[in-house]
């Protein structure tokens, strides 16, 4: 057998196919992260729907736009700079009753908790590491 007769292979010794499925999964867990966070709805939305595109593409084996990659980390970037700037609180009791996370942008009844800070900081920062480690114009063969 020779070299020409082995599929090619990238980081970790993985084949295009084999990396292209695990970053599918890691949209698809992403995606599931993204849904149970405390960042406003309207970011949540559109980061979702992005991470849709990406994966979408990823799956129909067609190129990866680098527009959409780009459109995934501004948002994301955006939804970080949402989270930082929110109101925070200790716990769960320190909320106040009429806690709102789902308006369009945070005002200051964006009020989260410490740790739903954390895990939303850790959550969208993953995403971005996602995107960057993303294959853009990756094209079917």
């Amino acid at each position: 057998m020779s070299s020409k007769d082995s599929p090619p292979q990238k980081r970790g010794g993985a084949t295009d196919e084999q990396r292209r499925d695990r970053t599918i999964s890691s949209y698809e867990t992403a995606i599931e992260r993204l849904r149970e966070t405390t960042i406003p709805e309207s970011r949540q939305d559109a980061l979702v729907g992005a991470c849709d595109t990406v994966q979408s593409a990823l799956v129909d084996n067609e190129p990866v736009s680098t527009d959409d990659l780009l459109v995934l980390t501004a948002v994301a970037a955006e939804a970080i700079n949402d989270v930082r700037e929110a109101k925070t609180v200790g716990t769960e009791n320190d909320l106040p009753v009429d806690r709102q996370y789902d308006v369009s942008l945070p005002t200051e009844e964006y009020v989260i908790t410490t740790a739903e800070r954390e895990e939303a900081l850790a959550v969208l920062s993953n995403l971005i590491l996602l995107a960057v480690d993303t294959d853009s114009e990756h094209g079917a063969e």
